[in-house]
C-alpha cells in the first residue's frame, strides 16, 4: 500500500507540474504573470507600519499569494515550477493518503493577501488536492495601501505609485475615508498635476501663495468630488468593469479636453460625462482607454454605427431584448448578417416558403449564435482572448471550424473547435518551432519509444464540456484497400447507433497521384453508401503519406479509433517497436478498439485491470459504456508469480459509488492466459484493458499482455490511454 500510495504522489506532483508549465505558457501567450509575489519586493515597495501576531487562523487557500523564499519554485496556484524539491512534495501528498496530520503553515498578512513563511509544499499539496482553506499561524503586517489576493507583480508599481501619492499629498489624513487609486501605471504623477494646476489657479484667485495642503483639500472638494458624483449618477463604473472613479475622472476630464480641442465645446464637466457616458455606454472597456490613449476616435464610432445599423436590420433589441452582440473590429458585423442570410435560406428551404429576416435573425440567434456562445462560456475561452469579446469568438470558432473543414475533410462538432482554438492560442509561443521540433524528434526517438499524452488527458480535454456527455461521440475508423478493412466501419456503425455518434473515416496513400485513382473512388463511394444504408453521420478523407502517423494526427478530432488488426505486433524482438498498430496507441493519446475476425454486439464487456493509470482509464471507459450501452461488466485482476498483489477493492468501489453493477473475479497464474479463460467462460465480446507499458525496451525482450491478447482474441479490444 505505501509503494501504491507513492505512486499515486508522484503521478499527482507530475500532474501538478504539467499545470505549472501550461499555465506559464498561457501567461506568456497573454502577458497576464502567474509568478508568486515576492515578500522581500513588497517590503521594498512599502513602508512597514507595524506587525502583530494574530495567532491560529483559517486561510483561504486562494489568498496565498506570495512566499517569503520560495517565489521561484511554485506559480501563483502554487503549482510546482521544478523538480527539484519534488520529494519533498511527495512526502507531504503520501502523508495526505495515510491521513497523517500536519502542522499549520506559517504566514505573513500583509491587506487580504499571504505569504508562506514556512510551508510551501504544503499549501502547493493542498491546492493539488483540492482544498479551499488550510490552518496557519499568521503575523499581521500594516501597510499605507490595501493589497488584495488578484494582484500581480506587476501591479505592484501601481501600489508603490499610490503610497507615494498618499504620503505627498497626506489624502488619507485630509480626508480620510478618500480611495483614489488607478488601475493603469504613471496616473498619479497625472493626478499631482492637476492638483498643481488647481494650486495655482487658486493663487491666481487670491492674490496669494496657497499651501499645497489646502490646495489638496481644496482640488479633492471643489474639483474630483464634483466629477465623481457625476459618473456615479450617470452608472459609469458599471459600464467599466475592473476600473475606478479616479480611471473616470481622468478618462472624462480628457474628453471634456477633447471636445474643446477638437469641436470647441465649452460645456461644463457635467454635459462632458453625459456625453461620455452615452457615447461609450456599450463600449469594451480597453478599447476605450486605447482610443482614450491614441486618440483612435474614428474606429469606435464606426464600430457604433456598424452596431446600430445591425440591430436596426435584425430587430433583435426587440425580439431578443437583452441580447448581448458586441465587436471589437470595424466591418465584422456584415459577417454576422451573412450568416443570418445563409440561415435564413435554410430556414426558406426547410419550410418551402420564404422566411422574413427579422424572424430568421430571431432563429439564428437562438439555434446558430446561443450555442456557441454557450460553450465558449463553458470552457471559459474568454480569458485566453483579452480586450475581447464572445462575439469576436464567436466569428473566429466559425472561421476557424471552416478552416478545419477545408483542411481535414471533416466537419468537426463546435465543442471541439473551441477546445482547438484555446489550445493553438497556448501553443502561439512555439509556432515557430513546431515543423522543426517534429523533425528533430523524429530524427533522435524512434516513433515505438514514444510515451504519447498522459493516462486520461484525452477525456479531461475533451469530455468535460461537451453538452452530449457520450464518452464516444467522435469515431475515427480507419479504412484501407483489403475486404477485411470494412469491420472497422462495422463495428463503428453499432457504436454510432447506440451513441448518435459521427464516423470520421480515414484512409491514407502513399502516392498523390492515388488519392484521384479508380480505387479511392470505389472506397469513398462504398463507405458513404455503407453509413447511409446504417443512417449513420458519416464522412471520408483521403490523406497522403505514413498510416500511423496520419491516424495518430487525426485522433486529435476524436474519441475513439477503430482499426482493423490485420497483422498483429510481431511475436519476436525489434518487430514488435515497428508495429504501426505500437505507434497509434503510444502517439494518438486516444483509446483504441482493435478490430480482429469477430465484431462485438457490446453486450458483455471484460475489463483487465491491474491498477496501473492506464488500467485505471480502461475501468472509466467500462463504467461509462455500461451505462451507455446497458452491458453486462466482468473486472478481472490476475495475480502473477513474484508480483505484488492487485486489489480489487478501488475498482470495486468505484463502481459501486456509481451504482454500476459488475462481477469481479481475482485470479493466479498467467495473464493472458486467465483474460483468454475468463472471456470464453463469460461469453465475452469486448475486452477493455490498459496501453503499452513504460518500458519499451522491456517489451522487446519479453513482450507485452497488449500484443499477445491481439494475438488470440477473436473478439475487439478498446486499449485506453
Amino acid at each position: 500500500m505505501q509503494s501504491l500510495h507513492h505512486q499515486f504522489a508522484q503521478e499527482d506532483f507530475n500532474r501538478a507540474l504539467r499545470k505549472g508549465f501550461w499555465r506559464k505558457i498561457h501567461a506568456r501567450l497573454t502577458g497576464k504573470s502567474v509568478a508568486l509575489l515576492p515578500y522581500d519586493d513588497v517590503r521594498q515597495h512599502f513602508s512597514l507600519r507595524g506587525q502583530r501576531y494574530i495567532g491560529l487562523q483559517t486561510v483561504p487557500l486562494d489568498h496565498i499569494v506570495g512566499s517569503v523564499g520560495r517565489y521561484r519554485d511554485f506559480d501563483r496556484a502554487f503549482t510546482p515550477t521544478q523538480t527539484r524539491t519534488a520529494s519533498r512534495w511527495m512526502s507531504i501528498d503520501v502523508a495526505h493518503y495515510q491521513d497523517i496530520p500536519l502542522p499549520p503553515v506559517e504566514l505573513y498578512k500583509i491587506g487580504e493577501v499571504y505569504f508562506v513563511k514556512d510551508g510551501n509544499h504544503r499549501v502547493s499539496v493542498a491546492r493539488e488536492r483540492g482544498q479551499t482553506e488550510i490552518d496557519a499561524y499568521v503575523i499581521e503586517i500594516d501597510i499605507p495601501v490595501s493589497l488584495t489576493p488578484d494582484i500581480e507583480p506587476d501591479k505592484l508599481q501601481l501600489k508603490k505609485e499610490y503610497a507615494e501619492f498618499i504620503e505627498k499629498t497626506g489624502i488619507l489624513k485630509l480626508r480620510p475615508g478618500a480611495n483614489l487609486e488607478f488601475t493603469l501605471p504613471g496616473e498619479h504623477e497625472r493626478l499631482l498635476e492637476h492638483i498643481s494646476a488647481h494650486r495655482w489657479y487658486l493663487g491666481e484667485k487670491r492674490g496669494g501663495e496657497v499651501s499645497f495642503s489646502e490646495a489638496v483639500e481644496s482640488w479633492y472638494d471643489n474639483v474630483y468630488l464634483p466629477l465623481v458624483r457625476v459618473i456615479r449618477e450617470q452608472g459609469l463604473l458599471e459600464k467599466f468593469p475592473g476600473r475606478t472613479e479616479t480611471d473616470l475622472y481622468l478618462w472624462v476630464s480628457e474628453y471634456q479636453w477633447f471636445l474643446q480641442e477638437a469641436y470647441h465645446d465649452n460645456e461644463p464637466i457635467k454635459k462632458a460625462a453625459e456625453k461620455f457616458a452615452s457615447q461609450y455606454r456599450d463600449a469594451p472597456t480597453r478599447k476605450v482607454i486605447r482610443q482614450l490613449k491614441q486618440a483612435r476616435w474614428v474606429d469606435h464610432l464606426i464600430l457604433q454605427q456598424e452596431r446600430a445599423n445591425f440591430f436596426e436590420s435584425t430587430q433583435l433589441h426587440e425580439t431578443r431584448p437583452g441580447a448581448k452582440i458586441e465587436l471589437t473590429l470595424p466591418g465584422k458585423y456584415e459577417k454576422l448578417l451573412e450568416h443570418i442570410r445563409v440561415h435564413r435560406w435554410y430556414l426558406g428551404e426547410e419550410r418551402q416558403e420564404e422566411v422574413p429576416f427579422e424572424e430568421a435573425a430571431a432563429s439564428w440567434y437562438d439555434k446558430v449564435y446561443l450555442p456557441i456562445i454557450e460553450i465558449i462560456r463553458q470552457q471559459e475561452v474568454l480569458k485566453y482572448f483579452p480586450a475581447r469579446t464572445e462575439t469576436d469568438l464567436y466569428l473566429w470558432i466559425l472561421e476557424h471550424r471552416s478552416r478545419l473543414a477545408a483542411e481535414l475533410g471533416w466537419d468537426i462538432a463546435p465543442e471541439t473547435v473551441v477546445t482547438d482554438l484555446a489550445a493553438r492560442q497556448e501553443r502561439n509561443v512555439s509556432r515557430m518551432l513546431s515543423k522543426v521540433g517534429e523533425r528533430i524528434k523524429d530524427a533522435v526517438t524512434p516513433d515505438p519509444l514514444e510515451a504519447g499524452p498522459h493516462p486520461g488527458q484525452w477525456r479531461h480535454t475533451r469530455l468535460r464540456t461537451r453538452p452530449s456527455g457520450i464518452v464516444f461521440a467522435e469515431l475515427l475508423v480507419a479504412i484501407g484497400t483489403q475486404e477485411e478493412d470494412w469491420r472497422a466501419l462495422e463495428q463503428a456503425i453499432t457504436i454510432a447507433q447506440k451513441n448518435q455518434a459521427r464516423i470520421h473515416g480515414l484512409h491514407v496513400v502513399p502516392d498523390p497521384e492515388l488519392r484521384e485513382a479508380e480505387t479511392t473512388r470505389k472506397l469513398v463511394s462504398e463507405f458513404n453508401q455503407r453509413c447511409k444504408n446504417a443512417n449513420v453521420n458519416g464522412q471520408i478523407a483521403i490523406e497522403i503519406g505514413g498510416v500511423a502517423r496520419k491516424i495518430s494526427e487525426r485522433a486529435h478530432w476524436v474519441d475513439l479509433i477503430v482499426l482493423p488488426i490485420n497483422f498483429p505486433p510481431a511475436e519476436q524482438g525489434v518487430g514488435r517497436l515497428a508495429s504501426g498498430f505500437r505507434i497509434i496507441v503510444r502517439r494518438s493519446g486516444r483509446p483504441l478498439m482493435a478490430i480482429p475476425g469477430k465484431l462485438s454486439g457490446l453486450t458483455n464487456i471484460l475489463l483487465a485491470y491491474n491498477g496501473s493509470p492506464k488500467s485505471d482509464e480502461g475501468l472509466y471507459l467500462a463504467y461509462r459504456l455500461l451505462k451507455e450501452w446497458d452491458a453486462s461488466l466482468v473486472v478481472l485482476t490476475v495475480q502473477e508469480a513474484g508480483r505484488a498483489s492487485i486489489s480489487l477493492n478501488w475498482a470495486r468501489k468505484f463502481l459501486e459509488e456509481h451504482q454500476v453493477p459488475a462481477t469481479f473475479v481475482q485470479a493466479e497464474g498467467d495473464v493472458v492466459e486467465n483474460i483468454l479463460r475468463a472471456a470464453q467462460d463469460r461469453h465475452v465480446d469486448l475486452l477493455v484493458m490498459g496501453g503499452y507499458g513504460s518500458n519499451p525496451l522491456k517489451e522487446v525482450m519479453f513482450g507485452s499482455t497488449v500484443d499477445k491478447v491481439l494475438r488470440r482474441f477473436d473478439y475487439p479490444v478498446i486499449i485506453s490511454t
